[in-house]
């Protein structure tokens, strides 16, 4: 059975979307989220919790509007405390922990992870990565 990407009528609008290459990963990744693990926001793409911001620069090519509908993930747990670190210093209403997910090959596809570990994720229609959380870790204030 073909998988579905659950987003797959908003990335259909961009060329290569996702982007090569992207594959099927079994993998634990960190993600930014708020201390309440059910948030709505937790496991949202940036440009489904804010969809005006595909008119900002940071989204002003093709491929980045591309994956503003994908979760935005991390390869270790260090790596995305630093980033979150950083964007958090910059505006204090940004999610305040780190959750660790466990990702399967049913879930999607993500991009390789870049030297500061950061990588990008297009779940297929059905992963629910409330019920794969494996620990939340709030950053210290």
């Amino acid at each position: 059975m073909a998988k579905t990407y659950k987003y797959s009528t908003e990335i259909a609008q961009f060329n290569d979307c996702p982007p090569a290459p992207c594959n099927e990963i079994n993998v634990n990744a960190f993600r930014f989220t708020f201390e309440d693990p059910s948030h709505p926001d937790n496991f949202k793409p940036v440009l489904l919790i804010a969809p005006e911001r595909i008119n900002d620069s940071t989204f002003a090519e093709e491929e980045k509007k591309c994956i503003g509908y994908a979760l935005s993930l991390f390869n270790e747990l260090e790596k995305a405390k630093k980033a979150l670190t950083k964007l958090h210093d910059r505006n204090p209403e940004f999610p305040n922990c780190v959750s660790e997910i466990m990702i399967d090959m049913n879930d999607g596809k993500g991009t390789e992870p870049s030297n500061r570990g950061h990588f990008t994720f297009f779940e297929y229609i059905g992963t629910d990565f409330y019920n794969k959380i494996v620990r939340i870790e709030k950053l210290n204030p």
